[in-house]
């Protein structure tokens, strides 16, 4: 937010998302925007960054206007300040792009990013795919006033609608006669770092078989079912539910697809 519709003193923020599944100490980082550098500091919440975690950084003068929880933080938030008095030199600017950079404490750059100054007044600058690289495509302008400090970005793909799941020959016979023995159930995720379940149900209700268990899988897979269920008997000939559900937390998404698949024994 580097251009706040409040006082640019108090209203500007920064936030880091940890991206890793290991806890991060945050004392001895600093943020800079290429005129000077601010150390981060504990604004009463501490300085460990869980993993799959927002950090809210702030102007000193935010948590005195907004207080420490503001209304779009939660538990998967914290918030903290810097040592300075503004981002930078004389806070983050309006007129001329900068960019902002993470530096750790033995002076690793770990991230940084450049903003655009076309944003209206009060949107912040978002990131889509919060795990994604850093190329302008990445970025936009937040879909609501005042951005979404310390909760999923409003710029974040809504995934679901472009996510699609496909089975291969359909009906196919494992009856091991050699021809359509297995059939490949392949997947389409516009998710960047997907855990993926598969499941097959029967018309029941009753799950016979687990082809995949929270897989950190890439957004296009393809894994194969041979007619068998979980106790390694032959599927009965009949109608089959492929389920899928993938959780990105990166992005905040979770989405759900189903498929019937055909088993015929003959």
């Amino acid at each position: 937010m580097f251009n706040p519709a409040g006082p640019e003193q108090s209203d500007e923020f920064i936030e880091l998302y940890n991206c890793s599944s290991d806890t991060v100490c945050l004392a001895g980082w600093s943020i800079s925007d290429g005129t000077g550098s601010d150390l981060i500091a504990d604004a009463g919440m501490g300085l460990l960054l869980p993993p799959r975690t927002f950090c809210l950084v702030t102007d000193p003068d935010y948590a005195q206007i907004h207080g420490i929880e503001t209304p779009a933080t939660s538990m998967s938030c914290i918030v903290v300040t810097i040592d300075g008095a503004t981002f930078g030199s004389r806070g983050l600017s309006n007129s001329c792009a900068e960019t902002v950079s993470l530096i750790s404490n033995t002076g690793e750059t770990i991230s940084s990013a450049g903003y655009d100054t076309s944003v209206p007044e009060g949107f912040s600058w978002e990131k889509i795919i919060l795990c994604g690289n850093h190329p302008s495509g990445n970025w936009a302008a937040s879909k609501v006033h005042g951005g979404t400090p310390g909760s999923q970005n409003s710029a974040s793909v809504k995934a679901a609608a472009s996510c699609s799941i496909q089975i291969a020959p359909n009906p196919f016979s494992p009856n091991g006669d050699g021809l359509e023995d297995y059939t490949s159930v392949s997947y389409d995720l516009s998710l960047y770092n997907p855990l993926v379940s598969v499941m097959i149900f029967d018309l029941n209700g009753r799950c016979i078989h687990t082809l995949l268990n929270t897989y950190n899988s890439p957004p296009r897979h393809t894994v194969v079912w041979d007619g068998t269920t979980r106790h390694g008997s032959h599927a009965d000939t009949g109608l089959y539910i492929i389920f899928l559900t993938a959780v990105d937390a990166c992005a905040g998404e979770k989405v759900s697809l189903q498929a019937c698949v055909a088993v015929s024994q003959k």
